[in-house]
């Protein structure tokens, strides 16, 4: 048969058949009908010619026949498709049975001739006679093989013997090889033991050797670590800075603080702020805790608003506001502290490692201006008792 008429070019013809019927006869009755009678001649045709489908059931049909109900149950569509595949699957299902039907009864007839056959065979035939005959005749052929097997089998026994007795003395040369390495092997063992008393003591007397060269090397370590120690702090104990490294070593403080900083400002510029945002942002984020002091001129009696200081401190509160709002977005409010205080003092601290004091305003003035090119001068000092001593002082809140 050819090989594009088979089961698969039969089941896509009729969704083909199907669209074209919803799309050129909008579901007419009599091409419906003359369509569904093509199908299923294409049905009988393939069915009747393929050896497979009268060996078996056929379970790929039935699985496309619940395909096209399933899709005319979702789309509304496939009627067509669905009757063909309904008488497809019936008369696919009895040919099948009758099939198998048929090839159990032809089963039977065989096995009943065959019984009578074997039957007639038994009642003719004088099978021991024919046995007797068969076995005279196979001696007869094979007599001389049958001898040259024995003579064979006659010579391997003699073998067998001359083989039993090299076995044997080589079993008994065997023997004697190990009662050699036995004693030897025993001989090794106390000599083992002897070793391993001697090693014990050397493990001890080397475990001695290497806890004391571990005191020596832990003592060594610690004597070069204070003498490093001593020399990284005489190095970096006070640094003097000017101007623009003032600023430098300000921004880097703020990068390198892990859990708080301290700053005394007397005024807070919105400025210098937005210029440090970046790193008061990541301060917020890792919860860096914030204490500030500022506000020059918060303690006079009479406000006067032409005052300069009064309108700078009404400057900074607004810049103090934007600084507090990095803390407000990260819902971490409550680690920035701030109190006003009637000051000129600048002073700048990181965690308890070292701290800025000097003339430069930190965050009302960055030199980010090119007209203003003061002259500032700051000490960097790594000192954590002073630390202590103006934190208590100043940073109680």
């Amino acid at each position: 048969m050819n090989c594009f008429f088979n089961k698969y070019s039969i089941i896509i013809l009729v969704f083909l058949l199907d669209i074209f019927r919803m799309y050129f006869f909008q579901n007419q009755i009599i091409p419906t009908l003359l369509l569904i009678v093509l199908g299923a001649i294409l049905c009988v045709i393939y069915t009747i010619d393929s050896k497979y489908i009268l060996r078996k059931f056929d379970f790929e049909l039935f699985i496309y026949m619940l395909f096209s109900i399933i899709l005319y149950k979702l789309l509304g569509q496939g009627s067509l498709a669905i009757a063909v595949f309904v008488f497809w699957f019936i008369f696919n299902t009895a040919c099948a049975v009758i099939t198998s039907y048929n090839r159990q009864k032809m089963f039977f007839k065989s096995e009943h001739i065959i019984e009578d056959e074997l039957n007639h065979i038994q009642n003719t035939v004088d099978i021991v006679s024919v046995e007797n005959k068969l076995r005279n005749e196979l001696e007869a052929i094979y007599r001389k093989d049958i001898e040259a097997l024995r003579s064979k089998y006659e010579k391997s026994k003699n073998n067998k013997k001359k083989y039993e007795k090299l076995i044997q003395s080589i079993n008994e040369e065997k023997d004697e090889q190990l009662l050699k390495a036995s004693q030897a092997l025993q001989a090794l063992s106390k000599e083992n033991e002897t070793l391993r008393d001697i090693n014990f003591v050397l493990v001890e007397e080397n475990q001695e050797l290497q806890n004391t060269l571990a005191d020596l090397r832990n003592s060594y370590d610690s004597t070069i670590k204070k003498i490093e120690n001593q020399k990284i702090k005489d190095d970096k104990e006070t640094q003097i800075l000017k101007n623009e490294k003032i600023r430098d070593a300000f921004k880097n403080g703020l990068n390198s603080a892990q859990s708080e900083i301290c700053i005394i400002s007397p005024w807070v510029g919105h400025r210098v702020i937005k210029n440090y945002a970046k790193e008061f942002q990541s301060l917020a984020r890792k919860g860096v805790r914030v204490k500030l002091i500022y506000g020059i001129g918060v303690d006079k009696q009479v406000v006067d608003v032409n005052d300069s200081n009064y309108n700078r401190l009404v400057k900074s509160r607004n810049a103090v506001k934007y600084l507090k709002s990095f803390y407000t977005k990260e819902k971490k409010a409550n680690l920035i502290s701030t109190e006003e205080r009637h000051t000129h003092a600048k002073l700048f601290i990181v965690d308890d490692n070292w701290y800025l004091l000097g003339s430069m305003n930190l965050l009302s003035f960055d030199y980010s201006d090119s007209d203003d090119k003061r002259e500032e001068l700051a000490e960097k000092i790594y000192n954590s008792k002073k630390i202590q001593l103006y934190k208590k002082e100043y940073f109680s809140f």
